[in-house]
């Protein structure tokens, strides 16, 4: 029996994931100037998920945790004074919360992106960007949508090289030290201007649809003023 459309996409996404360490390792050696990345964070592939690589369903290619800072740690202890009345009660002298520091400390980390490939039920394939973050600090913008619905067949060496990059670019410009130059920001803002994004748990129209749609709307607000002035 012939295989389905569905199961042939399923099959090419099959294939792209099983060869992703050996494409992205490539990558990796091709872009010397990323390497500090994988310095500091590690660079990890995982065909099947970071979890155990027992999701059949999705590959993930991300930079693990750093720890980058730590802060000592305080202990809130009340210090309560106790009274025995004259008729036999008890009753509180004081109720004075004071802080305490210990000679222990926390430790910070930062989080590095990745970029997640997820099989969807029909064959197609969901291409995600997870920004870096810390605890303390984390991007409005949580995840980029690259691609929504796209045939895995299209995962060529040359599209999947594109990818990467947005991968380390996203790195550049969120990471602690990622350092970025002015162009780096403006290409990141220009690129991130036609995608979808999560935002508050919620996706987002693309850049450039809010804007036509306010052009659309100025243009006929104006023209139908004039209309109506003209009539």
């Amino acid at each position: 029996m012939e295989k389905t459309s569905r199961e042939k996409r399923i099959e090419a996404f099959r294939a792209f994931r099983d060869k992703a360490a050996k494409t992205f390792n490539s990558f990796k050696e091709e872009t010397p100037s990323f390497q500090k990345f994988d310095d500091m964070y590690i660079l990890h592939i995982c065909p099947k998920g970071r979890n155990g690589g027992r999701n059949e369903k999705l590959c993930e290619v991300f930079y693990g945790q750093r720890r980058y800072d730590r802060e000592p740690e305080f202990d809130s202890s009340p210090n309560i004074s106790i009274k025995r009345c004259e008729d036999g009660s008890f009753r509180s002298d004081n109720f004075d919360s004071t802080i305490k520091q210990r000679n222990e400390f926390r430790y910070l980390f930062e989080t590095g992106a990745t970029l997640a490939f997820s099989l969807l039920d029909d064959g197609y394939v969901l291409v995600t960007l997870h920004l870096p973050y810390t605890e303390r600090m984390q991007p409005l913008v949580k995840e980029v949508i690259i691609d929504l619905h796209l045939d895995p067949i299209k995962l060529t060496p040359r599209r999947l090289k594109a990818y990467w990059n947005k991968f380390n670019l996203a790195m550049v410009v969120y990471s602690l030290d990622g350092e970025p130059k002015w162009y780096q920001r403006a290409h990141w803002e220009s690129w991130l201007f036609f995608k979808q994004t999560i935002k508050d748990n919620s996706l987002q129209e693309r850049g450039c649809y809010k804007l036509a749609k306010t052009l659309a709307n100025y243009v006929l607000s104006v023209f139908g003023g004039k209309g109506e002035l003209w009539g």
